[in-house]
């Protein structure tokens, strides 16, 4: 049932809860852990190798023999019945001599820029 009457919120009388904090779990303390470890025992091998080359020593690395490459049998495929047909051909050598003319076109055109306006512009009386 319906009522007329309105409650009144109080704002200012609700008790302010502080957020909880959060305990890391073992999972991230384990994880953070490891890769610190890592960290420091990549940073000694590195250190380590470092230190022990003497300035004129040099390293050679072991020579590996090259893997013996594999040959495969080429299949030679069909050719196109396009490859030599005339009216394909003829298009091909038409595109060739488009390309030719295209390329050897200028396309500044010069002759078509306005002329140079050089004039002597003065303002004032003349008398």
């Amino acid at each position: 049932m319906p009522t007329d009457q309105t409650m009144e919120q109080e704002f200012e009388a609700v008790p302010i809860i502080p957020p909880k904090e959060e305990k890391p779990t073992r999972k991230t303390i384990w994880t953070v852990g490891g890769l610190i470890l890592v960290v420091a025992v990549a940073a000694f091998l590195l250190l380590l190798f470092l230190t022990s080359q003497k300035s004129g020593e040099k390293i050679f690395l072991p020579v590996v023999p090259s893997p013996t490459p594999i040959i495969t049998e080429a299949t030679t495929r069909l050719s196109s019945p396009y490859a030599t047909d005339a009216a394909v051909l003829k298009i091909e050598e038409d595109l060739k001599n488009l390309d030719q003319e295209l390329q050897s076109t200028d396309l500044k055109e010069a002759g078509l820029n306005p002329p140079v306006l050089d004039m002597k512009v003065e303002l004032g009386e003349n008398n």
